[in-house]
């Protein structure tokens, strides 16, 4: 070998070494930072704990981040709140929103300046006061490092079953090897282009952990759904399966009832039916469709508000129709200062798809309490 091919050898040598010791490097990177085109001033979730707001709105770079998806700032120590960061329309602000991750519920929401408009004397006042709500109010310190739910891949919860999300419903499920599953998120939205989900720990021993879906439409980032899974307790309700098999014995139907629905927290209540045709929502938590037939009631199966061809029947109490029924359209929302769904309006359609009666329940003390359609 001459001198001149064994140097260039060298060089080969060392050039392979190089790239091999980068390739070591970028398989260690989080899935946040692989080929990231933000500037190392801004790398998403690198801390352990939350950044600094003013850091960060200031950052050009955060306000490309936040076009495409949504920033997890931060959680409290006991895990309870979480907040979160989203554009708004003007892209020269966005919003910081607080969510009580215990109930599912949005607590608190602050406009904050981006880009140089944070600079500037006012705005960095009202930061550092958001900043001091954030952190005092809330105690929201921890950096969080979120994982992506791809639709229809399951993400192992170390002996806890599975979380699985489902894109078209915008419905997170924990799920056991036995294929049995139980809704512990749930979104409506009138619209979207496409829509993900993040989990994040939310206990060090990863015991619970925090769900949150979101939408986006058009360059808008909407969150439609955030909610705390502790899966040992999620486990001691009925599964979605169980909720649709209580349906399709109250209803005896050839055709298949399906959990359209179903509460959480304190609202242990669930929503099944024949579907006829799922409706575009508005946004607001709920749901909303037609079914050709339909139940609602507790988890136990005891205390059902039931619609079916025969008419509405509560208990031993049996309304039969005026005219024959041929569907009804369900919608579930969230009334007064309500977070979560707890209204049921029902409007009831004859053979020729002529709105002939509308009933309202309110889940009132562990059952559906009729508000309005009595005769």
């Amino acid at each position: 070998m001459t001198t001149r091919s064994a140097f260039h050898s060298f060089v080969l040598l060392c050039l392979l070494s190089a790239v091999c010791a980068g390739c070591q490097s970028f398989s260690a990177m989080s899935p946040w930072q692989r080929g990231s085109i933000y500037p190392f001033s801004f790398q998403p979730y690198a801390r352990n704990e939350a950044p600094a707001l003013k850091e960060l709105v200031a950052e050009p770079a955060f306000a490309v981040y936040l076009k495409t998806r949504p920033y997890l700032l931060g959680i409290s120590g006991n895990g309870r709140y979480l907040a979160l960061i989203v554009p708004e329309r003007s892209r020269e602000t966005c919003r910081l929103d607080v969510f009580d991750l215990w109930y599912s519920s949005l607590i608190q929401s602050f406009n904050l300046p981006l880009g140089s408009a944070s600079k500037e004397p006012n705005g960095d006042e009202y930061i550092k006061l958001v900043q001091n709500t954030v952190k005092t109010e809330y105690q929201i310190s921890r950096g969080v490092r979120p994982a992506i739910l791809i639709p229809g891949y399951h993400q192992e919860l170390a002996g806890h079953g599975s979380l699985i999300f489902e894109e078209d419903d915008l419905r997170v499920s924990l799920t056991t090897p036995a294929g049995e599953q139980w809704t512990v998120a749930k979104g409506e939205t009138a619209e979207k282009d496409e829509a993900s989900a993040y989990t994040i720990p939310l206990t060090p021993d990863r015991q619970t952990w925090g769900v949150i879906i979101f939408a986006r439409n058009r360059g808008d980032v909407k969150i439609v759904a955030v909610s705390a899974v502790v899966p040992r307790q999620v486990y001691r309700s009925p599964s979605d399966q169980q909720l649709a098999g209580i349906c399709q014995s109250v209803l005896q139907s050839s055709k298949p009832c399906r959990l359209l629905m179903r509460g959480t927290g304190e609202n242990d209540w669930f929503l099944a039916g024949i579907e006829k045709k799922k409706t575009e929502g508005d946004g607001q938590t709920g749901y909303a469709g037609e079914a050709w037939q339909f139940t609602a009631g507790d988890l136990s199966g005891k205390r059902l508000v039931i619609g079916s061809k025969e008419g509405i029947i509560e208990g031993k109490r049996h309304e039969s129709p005026t005219q024959p029924v041929s569907y009804y359209q369900l919608v579930l929302s969230a009334e007064g200062d309500a977070e979560e769904a707890n209204r049921l309006t029902v409007d009831v359609y004859n053979r020729e798809g002529n709105l002939f009666r509308t009933l309202e329940w309110e889940w009132k003390k562990g059952r559906f309490q009729r508000v309005t359609g009595g005769s």
